[in-house]
């Protein structure tokens, strides 16, 4: 009998392999194939969830070789083609699923995109075998917990995978999660709570915090749904699962805690939110698209086999006492209603529906308890869910729209089949279960049409498309060919968007463009405070678009640019080097460094009190700290004025500040007076807008000829006022240079409807001359003849040269975790320019050595170390106290 026990659950797992290969087949790959695409979409899945995969096996490739070729026992943990330098644990968390990332470094980047694809099959094959144990342990050890399996893997709210594949480790840890609860409430051994609460910490924080709430509210409707509760079992159980907690996350915390550190101080994340009372849009979702797919919020999505509605149908007439499941499905449901909850689930920020995934696994558990009784749908429980299932259709096309109909169309098809099943089950036998999956695979189908194939796939990347997006196209052939880690390149598209964020990390290529929710607040800031153009959200960095001496402040070496005639132009100085297809490669014909001096210095406050051309001109001849600490320097300008009229309208409406656009979007004419050769820049100051329907709107400005043709545009984009998280800023510079054309108009083009909110319009030239003296100005400081520098991953080694006391800065983003010594001393780093280092160094020659470490690693592995030794000391209290007790 023991023999027949154990290999019941290698069985159950290779049947519910086989129904695996089977689903995924027929609902998920065929769709694929059919359409061309690969697993993930061109936003979220390739912009982060793709570029971080790749990025570390990249990571791996170099501490293989640290090891095995140059002997050097270092994990890399600076690099700096993430953005303009980042901590690879804040970013890419390489220790999550390490497995991968090994099976990565062996992987060439051609074929990562399949890898990839693989990796997001086999992240569902995980979610169904871990829904399989969470089964089996509860005794259900037959064909229902395969169905409940099927069901939670092939629903529209786990295919969410396909546009955010980090979200698959809250559908595999949280049937285990619920498991490891399962055996600590029964006082069994709490390894495996421990373990996964802690390895779930490991992964994401973020799905932690949302788990253990989820957790929390299943263990109180369990325990007054139990027979024998009372306050001293309460107490015992509510006492035993703070303690296990608190170990797992003490034990987990250790080496999330320089990334929780870091998050912490994201401005973002402070944020009022002001959020409605009830959301009955989101129940008329469930209910119109329950059984197909349709967006929930964002990235949650609605739609689930139909033949979980028969399972719920059965249960109910059944009668089985089944309080758990049902009061769990119950209170899950009537929660989206109220979008506080969504808040309060999402760290009381914005109302997120990303917890659906605990509705689906409610909704697969209920199949695998009312599995056995699907049989009694027969006779008038069949005609009179068939009269509802019809009646649901009649509402969907007369009141919905064709989209619901096919929710309704795999409803009525489901009841049919099911009913006919169990008609016949004289004749069937055995068949009768194996006829069940056959409908689950038809509605599965259903869900797998309208999710991948209508709803994803326009937003997916095509197959076999990744490579030469991300590592050749957008001139990135040409920066790859001239990669150098002490400088940086950057690329000018004819508009931020036409270019991949994240690709230069990705392709190991020092550049600007980040694309990442826990980026540096200082690197925000920076961007920020300069208006430099790009995504809406300010966490998401596209390059300085060729602003010419915040490119050479950054250590800019080389320009690549888009050849299109009204792309904007490169920044002064650099000249043309070769062609390569659509793109050519331009090179500084000045010296450019990550390590310079610095002689004056203003004050942050002095600083921000500035429009952002100015600081732009103040950087060049001042380094802006906090504390000066000396005299400030004085505030330089090298800006003309240019005065304007507004001349002819199109299609807008202007009322004081007030700008009305029509359904068509519209724009304005500006007539400026003379503006001499040099660069040209329009500020928008104080541009808001809260009636937008797109969560972001576009802008552009074109500097037009007297020939009545563009000379060249550049676009924006910005969020609604009324979107607070994914928020940009409302004002908005952009800058043109190298423009030897005669301007005759400024045109400003709106592309959405609404009503806009704009301060002033103010128009800035830098004629060449004065451009020249600034960079002359910024030369005589920066001494770059005297410094000489070897930079490679955790390390800065400095050689510098100064002919009185200066500051020494350096271009790479500030952070706790660099360390400097001068000649062997350590130096205190000052955070300069709002977002980078400098060293005060003495007159004479130098040598700096700058390392880096993870801040606060060390002090968060003690924790866990501490957490490690109190949970043994735990596991043996617990041993002695369960012998004591037999």
């Amino acid at each position: 009998m023991n023999k027949i026990k154990h290999k019941e659950l290698p069985v159950q797992i290779a049947k519910y392999s086989l129904c695996f290969l089977v689903f995924a087949f027929f609902c998920v790959v065929i769709f694929f194939l059919a359409d061309g695409k690969s697993m993930f979409d061109h936003n979220d899945g390739l912009k982060q969830q793709y570029m971080f995969f790749v990025t570390s096996g990249n990571i791996m490739r170099v501490f293989f070789k640290n090891i095995f070729i140059d002997h050097i026992f270092e994990f890399p943990v600076w690099n700096s083609s993430i953005g303009m330098g980042s901590d690879i644990n804040a970013i890419c968390n390489p220790i999550t699923n390490p497995l991968h990332y090994i099976l990565l470094a062996l992987i060439p980047v051609e074929y990562t995109e399949h890898a990839f694809n693989f990796i997001v099959i086999y992240n569902l094959y995980l979610s169904g075998f871990a829904f399989l144990l969470f089964a089996y342990q509860k005794g259900y050890k037959g064909f229902n917990a395969i169905a409940g399996a099927i069901i939670y893997v092939f629903s529209a709210t786990t295919f969410v995978l396909f546009m955010q594949v980090g979200f698959s480790s809250y559908f595999i840890l949280f049937p285990l999660l619920l498991f490891g609860t399962d055996k600590a409430w029964k006082n069994d051994r709490s390894i495996l709570y421990v373990l996964i609460l802690t390895y779930s910490m490991v992964v994401s924080y973020y799905y932690t915090y949302m788990m253990l709430i989820l957790l929390v509210a299943y263990c109180i409707i369990r325990f007054f749904c139990e027979e024998g509760r009372s306050l001293k079992k309460l107490f015992t159980l509510l006492g035993r699962f703070v303690i296990l907690t608190l170990l797992s996350l003490s034990i987990g915390i250790g080496m999330i805690l320089p990334k929780l550190i870091r998050i912490s101080g994201l401005s973002r994340l402070k944020t009022h939110y002001d959020i409605e009372i009830l959301n009955l849009e989101v129940i008329k979702r469930f209910f119109s698209y329950g059984f197909a797919c349709i967006q929930a919020d964002g990235d949650a999505l609605i739609g689930v086999s139909s033949f979980a509605a028969v399972a719920a149908i059965c249960l109910l007439a059944s009668k089985k006492k089944e309080p758990v499941i049902k009061w769990c499905l119950s209170l899950c449901l009537i929660s989206f209603a109220f979008p506080f909850i969504g808040s309060v689930l999402n760290g009381f920020n914005y109302s997120s529906l990303r917890y659906i995934f605990s509705l689906i696994f409610c909704v697969a558990y209920l199949v695998t308890v009312s599995f056995d009784s699907v049989k009694i749908l027969r006779g008038k429980l069949w005609y009179l869910s068939l009269g509802v299932s019809l009646l649901y259709a009649v509402i969907c096309f007369l009141f919905i729209d064709d989209y619901a109909v096919i929710s309704a169309f795999s409803l009525i098809i489901t009841v049919t089949l099911v009913g006919c099943i169990n008609h016949f089950e004289r004749h069937l036998k055995k068949a009768r279960e194996i006829l069940y999956f056959a409908v689950i695979l038809f509605s599965c189908v259903i869900i797998g049409y309208t999710c991948i194939h209508v709803s994803l796939s326009p937003s997916l990347m095509d197959s076999g498309s990744v490579y030469n997006k991300v590592f050749v196209d957008g001139g990135m052939d040409l920066r790859r060919s001239i990669n150098d880690p002490d400088y940086r390149s950057d690329v000018i598209t004819t508009d931020f968007n036409a270019y991949v964020t994240n690709s230069s990390m990705a392709a190991e290529v020092s550049g600007f463009d980040l694309y990442c929710s826990e980026q540096s607040q200082l690197v925000e800031d920076y961007f920020s405070s300069l208006n430099v153009l790009g995504n809406p959200m300010e966490f998401s960095l596209s390059g300085l678009r060729g602003r010419s001496y915040l490119e050479l402040l950054n250590a800019c070496r080389y320009i690549v640019r888009s050849e299109e005639d009204t792309c904007i132009r490169v920044p002064y100085s650099y000249e043309y080097v070769n062609t390569d297809g659509d793109f050519s490669l331009y090179q500084t014909g000045k010296d450019v460094s990550l390590v310079y001096f610095y002689d004056d210095v203003i004050s942050y406050d002095t600083y921000s009190e500035m429009d952002p051309l100015m600081r732009e001109t103040n950087l060049m001849y001042s380094m802006v700290v906090d504390d000066p600490g000396q005299p400030e320097n004085n505030v330089v300008s090298d800006l003309t004025s240019v005065p304007f009229k507004i001349g002819k309208t199109e299609n807008i409406f202007i009322d004081g500040n007030k700008f009305t656009v029509g359904e068509d979007g519209g724009y304005i004419m500006l007539d400026p007076e003379d503006i001499e050769a040099g660069q040209i820049s329009v500020f928008l100051k104080g541009l808001t807008n809260s009636t937008v329907n797109n969560w972001y709107y576009r802008n552009a400005v074109a500097l037009i000829d007297s020939d009545n043709k563009p000379i060249v545009i550049e676009y924006s984009a910005k969020c609604p006022t009324t979107d607070k998280y994914y928020y940009g800023n409302d004002n908005v510079l952009f800058s043109f240079e190298s423009i030897d054309e005669k301007v005759d108009k400024i045109c400003l083009f709106f592309t959405n409807p609404g009503e806009f909110f704009l301060d002033d319009i103010q128009i800035w030239s830098r004629p060449y001359e004065k451009q020249g003296q600034t960079v002359d100005a910024f030369y005589k400081h920066a001494g770059m003849d005297n410094i000489s520098y070897d930079y490679s991953g955790n390390h800065l080694n400095i050689s510098a040269t100064a002919e009185s006391g200066k500051y020494l800065f350096v271009a790479i983003p500030y952070s706790e975790g660099w360390k400097a010594k001068v000649d062997g001393e350590p130096v205190q780093i000052i955070k300069a320019n709002i977002a980078f280092m400098a060293i005060p160094v003495t007159e004479g020659s130098h040598n700096i050595e700058m390392t880096y470490r993870t801040p606060n690693l060390t002090k968060g592995l003690v924790v866990s170390a501490a957490g490690i030794i109190l949970y043994i000391g735990y596991m043996i209290y617990e041993k002695k106290k369960r012998l004591k007790e037999t």
